[in-house]
């Protein structure tokens, strides 16, 4: 290998992060069509184009098929392969995988302020009836209706500038905290904070929602039949219907929509259980990982560099804590190696522009599959005899068995990768467990495994392995040993991503665990908010038919009765918010498809647990108005009237 220097010519601004984060120094490519590594039979480069003004995505597709057309006439033998061209918008490749999650949770922030709302509505509706004989003295003193329903205005929106203030507050502060559990960089290039475009957003927010919240209740307190009131005699009388009604149809929209929230945090809560329960292939307790990478020029050639990192494995081996430890090129869970095509022997290739027979190039030492104890299905593992100068071999996983070998047994079946011409034949001597190796919602890829001794790829060169290292005790005691370990190899071996598996296998669960925890929150939240407001319905009610109460009492009806109609009527508006929250939720949560993982949007244990739990909501709800009910003196009830 040669080294060369190079001039640092620009500094980038602090935080910026194009795809990887972990970047910190760009260089200029120089492609060349045959004396580099970056040539047409590379596979690593990302191409990014902005488009000219008036042109359109179809357009530059429809160019882009050209080339491609173009290539696979000029290049025949490499485009039997099965290669193809892709394009799609920059923003699309850099938050695709997050986008679902981040309209998830849009949704339902959305779905707990209309609770918020309906709430408020509520509120104002029970304050505004409160006032009506105010209001109706007011207008029979020359107060129009129009300044009342202004005053009612303003009071609700005092009430959601409140709000709004302490949610900016609150936003800010939470912020920090709310990032930090994120669990990837979101990719942009500044700060996220509560800016002027946040505030303004809130503020008219805030006015619309405290605009709209409030005039219902306003026409509401102030209707037509104002001076009606001022026949009551002022003693207490049951509440019309309509005004029932409302209160009634206000605590079924909240329980409603709670539903919906409820439900999708249940079949998130279950599908994060489902990947906590997902067999990996492998055995992440009690396993130590880190990488070592040989910097170029450190070593004369490959070969050297391989029998370096080979002496590190030896000596993590030797320690006393470590039942076994290994070398992998790309670590299970956190990556799956790169895709390389390659050739069956004894069979046609593909036909030209159809997939080829594709799987995940692996390289490993033979101690490596018992330290992750990744389980040999049929043949023989790789062995301390598969070294430079033998015949060359390799595994396959069951996946890529099934895949290409159609139940036939590839175990003695010879491969050979592209070119053809110039390539060795490589034997599979054995079928290993599928590992899964892009984390535990995807399915394992098929895989090839080769022997890091004999390196079969000279494209891929080995200068960077993954040691895992099986500890007797409690992997995390590993570390200063393993780093003494490396630096007795050679001190200026560098070590990176150190750290037990059992963190990388968290890493790997970041986002459904993220997803679950806020969707929890926020379904926590709504819940709560719908289940008071059924408690202040109740308590409103009995508070609205002590008259009556009292009469069903003289009339010989026992407190067990009163509190079976209390309890009766929460569960009746219960029973409601089922009615539509259910189909609501079973339509709505089929968005969360792409998010769930082991459970399906139609799981009949989640909406079990939602009816359970609004059931018992229900008769929390229910419980204390009931027992008011049930204390009520028919006599000061009837007294009093």
């Amino acid at each position: 290998m040669t080294t060369h220097p190079v001039q640092s010519f620009g500094v980038m601004p602090d935080g910026f992060g194009f795809r990887d984060e972990r970047v910190r120094i760009w260089t200029g490519l120089s492609v060349d069509a045959n004396d580099t590594p970056i040539n047409r039979a590379s596979h690593p480069l990302l191409a990014i184009g902005r488009f000219r003004d008036g042109v359109t995505p179809e357009y530059a597709a429809a160019q882009l098929e050209a080339l491609r057309s173009h290539w696979s006439e000029t290049y025949p033998d490499h485009y039997a392969k099965g290669h193809f061209a892709v394009t799609r918008p920059l923003q699309e490749d850099l938050v695709g995988d997050q986008r679902q999650a981040l309209l998830l949770l849009g949704g339902a922030v959305l779905f707990v302020m209309l609770i918020v709302c309906v709430n408020l509505a509520a509120l104002l509706v029970s304050r505004g009836e409160a006032r009506r004989r105010e209001f109706a003295v007011r207008n029979a003193l020359g107060a129009t209706r129009r300044r009342l329903v202004r005053q009612l205005l303003v009071e609700a929106m005092l009430l959601s500038s409140i709000g709004g203030l302490t949610g900016v507050l609150l936003a800010n502060w939470l912020l920090a905290a709310l990032l930090a559990l994120y669990p990837q960089r979101l990719p942009v290039w500044q700060t996220i904070t509560v800016d002027h475009l946040g505030l303004a957003f809130s503020l008219l927010l805030v006015v619309v929602a405290g605009f709209v919240v409030g005039l219902v209740p306003a026409l509401n307190a102030t209707g037509t039949r104002l001076q009606e009131t001022l026949k009551d005699d002022g003693r207490a009388a049951t509440a019309t219907r309509p005004r029932v009604a409302a209160r009634s149809a206000l605590v079924v929209a909240q329980l409603a929509l709670s539903i919906v929230l409820l439900a999708g945090a249940i079949l998130l809560m279950r599908s994060y259980q489902h990947l906590q329960r997902v067999d990996l292939g492998f055995d992440p307790e009690r396993l130590f990982t880190f990488t070592v990478s040989v910097p170029e020029g450190r070593q004369p050639d490959p070969a050297a560099a391989r029998r370096l990192l080979a002496g590190v494995e030896d000596r993590l081996a030797a320690m006393a804590d470590v039942e076994s430890a290994g070398a992998i090129s790309n670590l299970p869970v956190a990556s799956a190696g790169p895709p390389d095509d390659f050739a069956i022997e004894g069979r046609p290739a593909p036909a030209a522009g159809t997939p080829g027979w594709n799987a995940r190039y692996v390289m490993a030492t033979p101690r490596a599959f018992g330290a992750l104890r990744i389980p040999l299905k049929r043949g023989r593992l790789l062995s301390e005899r598969d070294v430079a100068g033998q015949p060359l071999v390799a595994l396959v996983n069951e996946t890529a068995a099934r895949m290409y070998w159609h139940g036939d047994d590839p175990v003695g079946r010879t491969i050979r990768y592209f070119p053809q011409e110039t390539s060795p034949s490589i034997r599979i001597v054995g079928i290993v467990g599928d590992v899964r190796s892009l984390g535990p919602t995807m399915a394992p890829p098929p895989a090839v495994y080769v022997p890091y001794a004999e390196s079969p790829r000279e494209a891929y060169e080995g200068l960077s392995m993954v040691f895992v290292v099986r500890s007797r005790g409690d992997p995390a005691g590993l570390a200063a040993a393993s780093r003494a370990a490396v630096a007795s190899v050679d001190p200026a071996l560098p070590l990176a991503n150190v750290g037990p598996m059992s963190g990388v296998v968290a890493i790997a669960t970041r986002q459904p665990r993220f997803t679950t925890v806020v969707m929890t929150f926020f379904a926590g939240v709504a819940f709560f908010l719908a289940g008071l407001r059924l408690y202040g319905v109740l308590a409103y009610r009995v508070e609205q038919r002590v008259r009556e109460i009292g009469v069903r009492m003289a009339l010989g009806a026992d407190s067990r009765e009163i509190f079976r109609l209390i309890i009766g009527g929460g569960l009746g508006l219960a029973a409601l918010g089922l009615l539509i929250g259910v189909p609501a939720a079973f339509a709505l949560t089929r968005l969360l498809g792409g998010l769930l993982s082991g459970v399906t949007a139609t799981d009949p244990i989640t909406y079990g647990a939602v009816i359970a739990l609004l059931t018992l909501s229900a008769l929390l709800a229910s419980y204390l108005p009931a027992r008011r009910a049930t204390r009520i003196d028919p006599i000061a009830a009837l007294r009093g009237e």
